[in-house]
């Protein structure tokens, strides 16, 4: 296993090691890694803030942290924000942790998000338009309003088909007839 320079550093022995950098050493990778990693999460989650000017924490999957960024360079901060959803979803998230990603303002359902973001545009295009009609190439606000507008009719009529089709089946009827 290949060691970070600065893990190469520490471990160098036949030189004198400041002990505060050696406590904080083994404290992140052999005490509590788990605690460092959330800990460089909640902090990167902090910086990416800043330095985008978002106000809510929706970060996509793909997003690493800049190597520039000093002790959270190089993080793979959309991975872990993917992760706090899925233990949020699943109930297995501490109450402090919540809390603490509450105050980021972490965007729980990435669905539910780009359902609102989506509303909220369409409601814009219906105000200038003076109606809710989009071709299928429409883009408002830099938002695909038009296929948006598609999908969710599609949705809505697909969800109108499953519910006639479970009310047939509980009805005894056989679908279709």
């Amino acid at each position: 296993m290949a060691l970070s320079r600065a893990a190469a550093g520490v471990l160098r022995f036949s030189e004198e090691r400041d002990p505060a950098v050696l406590a904080r050493f083994v404290r992140l990778r052999v005490t509590d890694p788990e605690g460092a990693y959330r800990r460089r999460g909640i902090e990167a989650a902090r910086r990416w803030l800043r330095e985008t000017g978002n106000t809510v924490l929706r970060v996509p999957y793909p997003v690493v942290t800049p190597e520039d960024w000093g002790e959270v360079g190089g993080y793979p901060l959309g991975q872990w924000i993917a992760e706090q959803r899925r233990a949020y979803t699943t109930k297995t998230l501490e109450a402090g942790r919540v809390t603490e990603l509450e105050k980021l303002g972490m965007v729980r359902s990435e669905q539910d998000a780009a359902w609102a973001d989506g509303i909220a545009v369409a409601k814009e295009y219906a105000a200038a338009h003076g109606h809710f009609l989009p071709p299928t190439t429409a883009v408002w606000d830099g938002h695909p309003i038009g296929m948006w507008a598609k999908n969710a009719r599609a949705a809505a009529r697909k969800a109108r088909e499953n519910e006639e089709l479970r009310a047939a089946v509980l009805c005894g009827r056989r679908p279709g007839r």
